[in-house]
This record gives C-alpha cells, sequence and structure tokens, in this order.
C-alpha cells in the first residue's frame, strides 16, 4: 500500500456540472508524491504495515459539488472558473440570474450584469448560458483546501486564498508534502498541524511563492 490516495470525481460518466474534464492531474499528482519519497519516509516512521490512517489523502473535485469530499481530507482540489462582465451589451434576458443558484448576480437594464464575487463558487454556469457574451470565463483553475479530516477530532479544510493554475496546485501539494514531513514528529495527521502552527504560518510555507490571487 502506498502512504498516499487519490480520488478524482467521476466526471468522465458525463457530469453536466464538471468545469475540469481532464484526468491527467490525477497522474501529476502521483508524481509529486513519488518524487518527495513520501512512502519510504512513512514506512521509516511506522511500525508494521501501513494502514488506511497512515495515508495522505487528496481528493480532486471537478466542480463546486464537491462530490469527493474534499473538506475533510488532507488536501482538496476543487475545480473552478472565474468569471468576468465583457464589453458585450448585455440583452437584459436575465438567464444568469436564473441559473445562478447562488444568487449572486443582479442585472441593471443600463449597466448590465453586476457579480457578486462573495455569493460565486466559480462553477461558471452563467458563462455557459449567455447568450451575448457579456458574461464570460476570464481563468479556469482550482480552489485548495488543506488540512481536513474526520474522526475522533474533526475539522474542516481550511481554504487557501485565490485561484490556482495547475502548477500551482501541484506545488501546493509537493509543499505540503514536505511541510508535514518537516514537522512529522509533532503531528501524525497533517490537520494537526493546524492545531499547533497559526493557519497563516502553514500558509506562507505552502503557497507558490510568486502566487498573486486572482479574486
Amino acid at each position: 500500500m502506498n502512504a498516499y490516495k487519490i480520488k478524482i470525481c467521476k466526471r468522465e460518466n458525463g457530469c453536466r456540472n464538471a468545469v475540469y474534464k481532464e484526468s491527467e492531474i490525477v497522474d501529476d499528482i502521483v508524481s509529486v508524491f513519488e518524487g518527495t519519497n513520501y512512502t519510504d519516509f512513512i514506512k521509516g516512521e511506522i511500525k508494521g504495515s501501513i494502514k488506511s490512517h497512515h495515508q495522505f489523502k487528496v481528493t480532486i473535485s471537478c466542480c463546486p459539488n464537491s462530490c469527493p469530499m474534499p473538506q475533510i481530507v488532507d488536501l482538496g482540489i476543487v475545480a473552478a472558473s472565474t468569471v468576468m462582465v465583457s464589453n458585450e451589451r448585455c440583452s437584459n434576458c436575465k438567464l444568469c440570474i436564473a441559473t445562478c443558484l447562488e444568487h449572486a448576480i443582479v442585472v441593471d437594464e443600463i449597466n448590465g450584469p453586476d457579480i457578486m464575487r462573495d455569493r460565486c463558487v466559480y462553477c461558471a454556469k452563467c458563462a455557459d448560458k449567455c447568450p451575448t457574451g457579456t458574461i464570460t470565463v476570464k481563468e479556469n483553475g482550482f480552489r485548495v483546501m488543506v488540512g481536513g479530516k474526520l474522526g475522533r477530532h474533526a475539522r474542516l479544510a481550511s481554504e487557501l486564498p485565490g485561484i490556482f493554475s495547475k502548477q500551482e496546485a501541484l506545488k501546493i501539494v509537493e509543499n505540503s508534502v514536505e511541510y508535514f514531513k518537516e514537522h512529522y514528529s509533532r503531528a501524525k495527521r497533517f490537520a494537526d498541524l493546524f492545531s499547533i502552527y497559526s493557519e497563516n504560518e502553514i500558509f506562507k510555507r505552502i503557497v507558490p511563492v510568486n502566487h498573486k490571487s486572482s479574486i
């Protein structure tokens, strides 16, 4: 058994909500774990065989519905598409309002749509439905959640600020694994680090240095 477990949602079954439709990211994450020699590290730290609670768990959700439950694993990756209002004239059809389950859009008959960013979950359904291209996709990427777990002392994952590119998300996986290895003597689960160190301190160590939030 490997000391990591990676799960991706069943977007290949024709999920109509999928924002991200590729599968290469799973192989890329496997390569990250293999590159850090994580399984060999864990084997050297434990007695006996690797069991489920020893595994560093990563899930990939291809839409904001988050079917693989990224909030309760060590590291959750959620596909996200940010949208923007373009210069194309709005027809005031209000399909965007009807489509948005988060009630994150209002439409002014003169100024067109306005997107409330604090409500948006980056599904881009509004852009898919907009017949005029007034609302369009600005950027495709990923939200990343870290430090979740179930069990006796459950903890919901903390979301890193911003939307990350695929390469940035992979770097976060690598940085998180290396950070956990560095502090393994103090915490046997990645989530436990959040009760030892501040969230800001952990974020600084795992977020890529050159990342600038796009939100």
